[in-house]
């Protein structure tokens, strides 16, 4: 179906001071097996899944600040048929806090990060941070990219990996990154 979650997604669970928060992330096939299963990577080798969704929240995790705090993430699959219901197949407590120290004259209260992207047939995939550390506003493309920025960006998009957009395509080129304030968050927080 298109624009599905099929044939697999990982819900990654994190909170910052302010409140709880889930990011949905597609990916190719997920396979049982030890631990937490293997996905399929974009390769052709099976990639395990603990070693690949723990890189990429690794690497997310340094454009936070050390009060945020990634505690588990859980992996589903969903058949790729009209009103299917997504399959939990496997969870993991983790602990792994940013690594931004808390201070300094960034902004992180409701504010959001929009990765932008490209997959290898060209629809998008984002992936979306909440309360995430910000320092500009502005827009960030490849050319302005730090070295953070570039290793999050490989492991969103590496060949060896197995994340997908949602047309179960490879990510392939990054657009972008916006910064913006995120007004429902406001609002739930009670700063309007």
């Amino acid at each position: 179906m298109a624009g599905s979650l099929s044939p697999a997604f990982v819900k990654v669970n994190y909170r910052s001071p302010f409140a709880p928060h889930a990011q949905i992330i597609g990916t190719n096939t997920w396979n049982d097996g030890a631990d937490m299963g293997d996905f399929e990577a974009w390769s052709g080798s099976p990639v395990a899944a603990d070693v690949m969704v723990e890189a990429l929240i690794t690497a997310e995790a340094e454009f936070f600040q050390t009060n945020v705090n990634f505690h588990s993430y859980e992996i589903y699959t969903l058949d790729d048929t009209e009103g299917a219901i997504p399959l939990l197949v496997r969870a993991k407590n983790i602990d792994i806090d940013g690594t931004i120290i808390t201070g300094g004259s960034g902004q992180f209260e409701a504010t959001q990060a929009t990765w932008s992207f490209r997959s290898n047939t060209g629809s998008p995939s984002k992936i979306v941070m909440l309360d995430v550390y910000v320092q500009n506003f502005g827009k960030i493309t490849s050319a302005d990219a730090s070295p953070d920025q570039v290793a999050f960006i490989d492991a969103y998009t590496n060949v060896g990996n197995a994340w997908a957009a949602r047309v179960t395509s490879r990510p392939y080129f990054f657009q972008q990154i916006s910064y913006t304030l995120n007004e429902k968050l406001r609002r739930n927080y009670y700063l309007n």
